[in-house]
């Protein structure tokens, strides 16, 4: 919330300045999506994605319209019951590339269309304030789109109908991204055997969907002695180690596999997972003998990255 508050406040002075670059809409979006999966599963919600079929070039900062479409899916997560069904579309129309972010949530009142948008803007007769964070991610929304010539409408039938985000931006030729060059097919992905230390049940859970979704064997601790134990008689390939953990904390697990006397100790690949992103926090986290600290929420496309290839990954 404070990341978004400032991200605002740099807006409103003028003082963001996109990296803009040639990209194709469709990653954008998947990736914006992936990264939302750990909240929409925890509530139960299915997320339907249907992209354009051919690439939607447009010139943008990948990372801004990645937040923009991630703030949407989270706003759609928020406000849809749990077991809701939320889709994502592409494609283009009139030369604009068009995303549309459609729920079957609590809806909107007709008056509320278009103050939504405004900052700190929030419907308290739908839902409580507790559900309804402080109304800023719509408005980063729509000054971000709006920064990159774009619009956002959002449409909705009325309360208990649910509700529709469309997003159009500019569609531009070029052949460097819109004309994907063949490569040759490469070797799938290696299988790796990854363990989860998490106490966090929603984590756990999210984390072994994205595990599966990528061909994984996955295995799971529920705190910091558990993590030790099943490390030890498993011997995983990877081992991503909540900090925070009951008992033992993640640097005592990472201490406790390092010193026991065995060639895998050495060889396998600690990540830490944390919440925590000064210099200091990562240099104990290598201290404590991690090869890697990620910052929560965990972006799946580097994770996948890791996994994919652990070489990558420093001791």
């Amino acid at each position: 919330l404070v990341d978004d508050l400032l991200d605002v406040s740099r807006l409103e002075l003028g003082k963001v300045e996109l990296r803009l670059q040639e990209i194709d809409l469709n990653n954008c979006v998947s990736a914006a999506v992936e990264a939302c999966l750990p909240m929409t599963s925890a509530q139960g919600h299915s997320v339907d994605v249907k992209l354009a079929p051919q690439p939607l070039v447009i010139r943008a900062d990948p990372v801004r319209i990645e937040q923009v479409f991630g703030n949407l899916v989270v706003n759609a997560a928020k406000f849809t019951p749990r077991g809701g069904l939320i889709t994502v579309s592409s494609r283009a129309e009139d030369g604009e590339a068009v995303v549309r972010v459609m729920d079957n949530g609590i809806g909107v009142k007709p008056e509320m269309v278009d103050a939504v948008f405004e900052l700190f803007t929030q419907d308290n007769s739908t839902i409580a304030r507790t559900e309804g964070g402080l109304g800023i991610g719509l408005t980063l929304v729509k000054r971000l789109v709006e920064l990159h010539g774009g619009n956002v409408r959002l449409s909705s039938g009325g309360i208990g109908k649910g509700s529709t985000f469309r997003v159009g931006l500019p569609l531009i030729a070029s052949a460097s991204v819109a004309e994907p060059v063949e490569q040759p097919p490469s070797a799938a992905a290696p299988r790796r055997r990854v363990l989860v230390v998490e106490d966090s049940p929603d984590i756990r859970e999210s984390m072994g969907m994205l595990m599966s979704m990528w061909n994984h064997e996955v295995m799971f601790a529920a705190d910091g002695a558990e993590g030790v134990v099943r490390a030890l008689a498993e011997e995983p390939e990877v081992a991503l180690i909540d900090i925070g953990l009951p008992g033992l904390d993640g640097y005592e697990v990472a201490r406790a596999i390092r010193d026991s006397a065995s060639e895998w100790a050495a060889r396998v690949k600690l990540i830490a997972l944390t919440g925590y992103g000064q210099a200091s926090d990562r240099e104990r986290a290598l201290q404590a003998g991690f090869d890697m600290h990620l910052l929560k929420p965990v972006d799946p496309v580097q994770l996948e990255r890791l996994l994919d290839d652990t070489r990558s990954i420093r001791h």
